[in-house]
């Protein structure tokens, strides 16, 4: 069953639902990004818990490469353009959540992982790709980011990683799991689930 569904072409009406879908993610990651932040430290550099990093992988192993898009969309409408952040500094950090969508649904697909993490191969695939690389490559390049275009100095680069890996490595490994693990069987269900990358 699983192969037949892989094999999918895109219609047109599947085609509008996931157009549809990507802006419906892109503002739900954008108010997450928004709002969603527990314990948001004052100073910009520096990440709280950040709810929609959970939230953004979860919906790139549900919505392919519709939620990876919905990612990069989401941060800039979430957090950059309402608080005025330099568009430099904003597309940056946009393009580590991106990063950090992109990477686990690459490596779902290239090992043919369950999304809901039902065998013990899926769940080192998810901790390998969607929990550890990922998030380390999102924490260098948005700490990087904001040392690079001034908005923190050299010293405070190493503070500024390692807050922003900590936070979304506690964020992914409760969030993300326990999304996947409930919400896989009803967005299959629904018909919603994007078995390869675009349908």
């Amino acid at each position: 069953m699983t192969a037949a569904v892989r094999t999918r072409t895109c219609g047109s009406k599947r085609l509008v639902r996931n157009v549809l879908l990507f802006f419906v993610l892109t503002l739900i990651n954008a108010l997450l990004v928004r709002y969603g932040e527990l314990f948001k430290p004052g100073e910009f550099g520096l990440s709280g818990i950040y709810l929609a990093v959970g939230v953004m992988i979860a919906f790139g192993l549900w919505f392919g490469l519709w939620g990876v898009l919905a990612a990069f969309a989401g941060y800039m409408l979430g957090a950059s353009l309402p608080a005025g952040v330099p568009a430099t500094v904003g597309i940056a950090l946009s393009l580590a959540d991106l990063i950090q969508v992109l990477i686990p649904v690459l490596a779902f697909q290239l090992f043919a992982a369950d999304a809901a993490l039902r065998s013990r191969q899926d769940l080192q695939v998810f901790l390998a790709f969607g929990w550890f690389l990922n998030n380390l490559l999102g924490a260098l390049i948005g700490s990087g980011a904001v040392l690079l275009f001034g908005v923190i100095t050299p010293e405070f680069f190493l503070t500024s990683f390692f807050d922003w890996l900590i936070s979304n490595l506690i964020v992914t490994l409760i969030v993300t799991i326990a999304l996947l693990r409930l919400g896989t069987p009803f967005v299959r269900s629904a018909g919603l689930f994007v078995e390869r990358y675009w349908c």
